[in-house]
């Protein structure tokens, strides 16, 4: 069994027995943190051995946003604070965030200190994690280029990972329900409408899982460019997915019993997420013309 395989069959077992179970996020951090997940040289996102450990990570947030997405970005989070050693934002946006440590604001690569820290509150989804909006603060110094480069593919693939976990799992719903539940006399899945639904669906898992993956392979060397034509494609994709997989449902995709609706309000939340818009076209620009 090689690293890839071992922390998706870890965090699998994991999500079903622990995070399942909606144990408070605290609990389950210090479950993942006496699992060794979060070991500076073997743990999520280590840099001693990126090329394995990069798609070993992705492999693990897939399979804990399969069952809460907040969790799984809690825990991306937390893996990248223990690599740079304090907390990290994107684009000012921290995610579990001590507002009395200094924070590296990614990908400026800015360490700022004596800012004000806001909550995003009330939101859509996540809600089991605290999303912090930081306004102000000084410049205390700045972390090298590179290093704050590479970090940001990681944020970037990382919340992109947990994006498809969660899309995978309402794919599954969404399957598992059209071979169950009859109209018209006969099974939904052999219905037409429920046939495109599930099919693009599962394109768009497809597409966006292989060409994250292979970003993965050689994350030092893969252009930011590619990273963030990917941050633009897999969000928005995973998002349609799971909006799909609710109308297979029908009414049923709106009820809280079947998980879609969470799902959909946790995509939707993750593609709203910076960069964005203006600056995400600044950022490549800056990738082009260096």
């Amino acid at each position: 069994m090689n690293i890839v395989e071992a922390f998706a069959r870890t965090a699998k077992i994991f999500a079903e027995k622990e995070v399942s179970q909606g144990k408070a996020p605290q609990v389950l951090l210090a479950k993942v943190q006496e699992l060794g997940f979060f070991d500076k040289d073997y743990g999520i996102w280590s840099l001693k051995n990126l090329g394995e450990t990069a798609l070993a990570s992705y492999a693990l947030l897939k399979e804990l946003a399969k069952e809460d997405a907040s969790f799984a970005l809690m825990v991306h989070s937390v893996a990248i604070n223990n690599q740079l050693g304090t907390y990290v934002a994107l684009e000012r946006l921290a995610v579990h965030l001590n507002g009395k440590n200094d924070v590296i604001n990614l990908p400026a690569g800015e360490v700022l200190t004596d800012f004000t820290a806001f909550e995003l509150v009330p939101r859509m989804g996540l809600k089991r994690c605290r999303l912090i909006r930081i306004e102000g603060g000084k410049t205390k110094e700045k972390i090298e280029r590179s290093k704050a480069l590479l970090f940001t593919k990681i944020h970037i693939a990382g919340i992109c990972a947990v994006a498809l976990g969660s899309a995978e799992k309402a794919l599954s719903i969404a399957k598992r329900y059209s071979e169950e539940r009859y109209q018209g006399g006969k099974v939904i899945k052999e219905h037409h409408a429920v046939k495109i639904l599930i099919g693009e669906a599962l394109k768009n898992i497809r597409i966006s899982s292989m060409a994250l993956e292979r970003a993965l392979e050689n994350l030092r060397e893969t252009p930011m460019t590619d990273l963030l034509s990917l941050w633009e494609h897999v969000r928005p994709a995973c998002a349609n997915t799971v909006s799909n997989c609710m109308q297979v449902l029908g009414g049923y995709g709106y009820m809280e019993d079947f998980g879609i609706e969470e799902r959909l309000r946790d995509a939707l939340t993750l593609r709203g997420l910076p960069p964005t818009g203006k600056r995400l076209l600044i950022l490549l620009e800056e990738e082009v013309y260096g």
